[in-house]
């Protein structure tokens, strides 16, 4: 990787991963941490994960459906739970509280939260540019 891709991938990052992800003590925990995602995944995984991120969802970071007994349904990746309330997060920053009594079913989705947009928000070049980065991570 010459120095000019290298600058690209700390300029182009930010923009894409940090929204969510957390990398070292930068970004939002919303998404798995990806500080040391390289050393876990193969570049073929990372752009997988990057354009199709239904295809694998990590452990703990899957959307549920709830649906309840009034009012419609809820989604989002659960947050936390206390005794009367499941807290799910349908975004960074946002959190939804449901009353557990007020649950009437709840169920994983196949979708990720992660949106199927990357390959038509970024040109080529640049996703292998964010995977050539997120490879590094190690």
């Amino acid at each position: 990787m010459n120095l000019l891709t290298s600058q690209r991938n700390r300029i182009s990052t930010p923009l894409t991963v940090l929204t969510c992800h957390v990398m070292g003590e930068l970004g939002v925990k919303f998404g798995p941490d990806l500080t040391k995602i390289g050393a876990i995944r193969s570049q073929r995984d990372l752009l997988e994960a990057i354009i199709y991120p239904s295809a694998t969802i990590a452990r703990y970071y899957e959307m549920v459906i709830v649906k309840k007994k009034s009012q419609g349904e809820v989604s989002g990746v659960i947050h936390r739970e206390t005794a009367n309330r499941l807290f799910l997060a349908p975004a960074p920053g946002v959190e939804r509280p449901v009353a557990i009594r007020q649950i009437e079913s709840a169920q994983y989705s196949p979708v990720s939260l992660m949106p199927e947009v990357f390959d038509s928000l970024l040109k080529p070049h640049e996703i292998a540019d964010l995977v050539a980065y997120l490879k590094q991570a190690k």
